[in-house]
């Protein structure tokens, strides 16, 4: 009687198992930062806008239209003119998504909405920036074969609660600070 229990129970948890992973992928990303804000007396958020978010992911596919999908992200953004004038945003990020287009063609279409937190660190003066961060995003996607896709994403990322500029100066009460980050990647189902 146990061992059929055990039995049981091991064939449902290993069709399950199976079941999730073939639902998985790994995603990876590299962005452009367009940076808009916070802007603090002659410093332009827009000095700062540059390449260099990279994101790492996993993507569960609930159902044929809802998912979810959770990334790390490492922004550094550069100042135009001063190269020594930089900064980096760590964000931990949780989204819901949504296919918009879901046929069986090789091209996709995703809205997301997320919650996440963040870090600016500050080396300055020791004092790092803990942030909440809200994400929308749009990805249309090409599948190359039944495990790899290439996407496009745009992100508009609002930093909630920041107090440093990207210069890691103190804002001097709270900003929202908001980016928009268009980048290209590449998702590997793994099965």
């Amino acid at each position: 009687m146990f061992l059929s229990i055990v039995l049981i129970a091991s064939t449902t948890m290993n069709a399950q198992q199976k079941s999730f992973i073939n639902n998985v992928s790994i995603e990876t990303a590299y962005g452009y930062n367009i940076v808009m804000s916070p802007e603090v007396g002659a410093v332009k958020a827009s000095d700062f806008s540059s390449f260099g978010t990279f994101q790492l992911g996993g993507h569960y596919q609930i159902d044929k239209q809802w998912g979810v999908r959770a990334y790390f992200a490492s922004t550094s953004v550069k100042h135009n003119k001063f190269s020594d004038v930089d900064s980096k945003v760590h964000k931990l990020v949780a989204e819901a998504t949504y296919k918009i287009l879901k046929n069986n063609n090789p091209f996709q279409l995703t809205a997301r909405a997320g919650l996440g937190v963040g870090v600016l660190p500050n080396t300055k003066n020791k004092f790092s920036d803990r942030v909440g961060i809200v994400t929308l995003g749009i990805t249309p996607s090409y599948k190359i074969d039944k495990q790899f896709s290439v996407f496009l994403d745009l992100t508009q990322v609002f930093q909630i609660s920041q107090h440093l500029t990207y210069d890691r100066a103190y804002i001097g009460g709270i900003k929202t600070g908001m980016m928009l980050i268009p980048s290209i990647g590449v998702s590997y189902k793994l099965k």
